[in-house]
């Protein structure tokens, strides 16, 4: 059996959201048709922090923070599909 995939990702606006253990990314298409494609780092509370790593706060914690990405990457897909400026951190 081959190495574990910890990629996953979901669908913004006019593109998508892709999160790894170390960093997530989104593509969109610009209103020009051309491809905006930005990427960003990431680092979970549970890695950083061992006491986090019970099942349940695990959860809680993977949960929110898929939340506070998802979020994060469909407010930035919706600002590049309208032809605003976008913000880069």
């Amino acid at each position: 059996m081959g190495k574990r995939s910890l990629i996953g990702g979901q669908a913004v606006i006019e593109g998508v959201m892709m999160r790894g253990s170390d960093r997530w990314a989104v593509a969109v298409r610009k209103p020009d048709l051309q491809m905006d494609i930005s990427a960003w780092p990431f680092s979970s509370l549970t890695k950083r922090i061992p006491q986090l790593r019970i099942a349940i706060v695990r959860g809680i914690l993977v949960l929110f923070e898929s939340l506070v990405i998802g979020l994060k990457a469909i407010s930035y897909s919706a600002d590049v599909a309208a032809g605003e400026e976008v913000w880069h951190t």
